[in-house]
């Protein structure tokens, strides 16, 4: 088990290699979704929340509407659920998978 002081720097690290978020002209991602080491381990969350953009893509992928997101989580926007799949989206971008040697 790592010490309270082990994980935030482990958490600062991983923080660090997060791609930078850009403006695509529709949401400003910035602005959105925050990395705090305090708030979910770093993990991206909508501003202001403790919701992860993972827990709205997943809800997203589980067949939810934009209306049912809302409805059942009313601090969120409908900009705050495009700026997850937006961050989603820039993660994918910068993903490289390389296949195995097989033996």
């Amino acid at each position: 088990m790592l010490s309270r002081r082990s994980r935030e720097r482990v958490c600062e690290l991983d923080c660090a290699a997060v791609p930078d978020l850009v403006d695509n002209g529709n949401v400003e991602l910035r602005d959105r979704i925050t990395i705090d080491p305090r708030v979910l381990v770093c993990k991206p969350v909508v501003a202001g929340t403790r919701i992860s953009v993972e827990f709205v893509v997943d809800l997203l992928a589980s067949g939810w509407s934009h209306e049912k997101i809302l409805t059942n989580y009313p601090r969120l926007s409908e900009q705050d659920i495009l700026a997850c799949l937006q961050y989603a989206g820039e993660l994918l971008h910068s993903e490289r998978v390389y296949p195995l040697a097989t033996a």
